[in-house]
């Protein structure tokens, strides 16, 4: 078993004290610290979750325990930790770069009903984009619609 070094256990400690005190963004500085010294200790990473978590970041204090249970499953079968974080940290990457659909369906029904075809189309490039393609969609109706007063006129 590898040697935890002393310092990232005080570390560890002192950032729990900070989280119980609600001293939030502290604990999270010192949770980073305390993993860049034993980068293969899951319980860091779990306690550094909770901060995370409370601080709002909830998709980080997700990859976090991920991290976590990537390095207990590495460690329960004898494979090196730091290939397990790699791998967490990896897939985290992967998954924020090209992850879930964000517009959900209301957005789609929205946006076909503003600008037909074209809002669906739209939604779905700008799917990570929150609400632009919500407003791209309402421009388009709006210009339809002076077009068709123009026209009528």
């Amino acid at each position: 078993m590898q040697e935890i070094p002393s310092e990232a256990v005080e570390l560890n400690n002192e950032a729990q004290r900070l989280l119980r005190h609600g001293k939030l963004e502290e604990a999270r500085a010192a949770f980073d610290e305390a993993i860049s010294l034993a980068p293969g200790r899951a319980s860091v990473y779990l306690d550094r979750a909770k901060a995370l978590e409370r601080l709002g970041y909830i998709s980080e204090a997700e990859a976090d325990r991920r991290t976590a249970h990537a390095l207990k499953a590495a460690r329960e079968s004898g494979r090196p930790a730091w290939t397990a974080a790699a791998a967490a940290r990896v897939e985290d990457r992967e998954y924020s770069e090209y992850g879930e659909d964000i517009a959900g369906l209301g957005r789609y029904v929205l946006n076909s009903f503003l600008a037909g075809v074209p809002g669906l189309v739209l939604t779905y490039f700008l799917r990570h984009e929150g609400w632009l393609a919500t407003w791209i969609s309402l421009a388009i109706l709006a210009a339809m619609v002076i077009i068709l007063v123009a026209s009528s006129g």
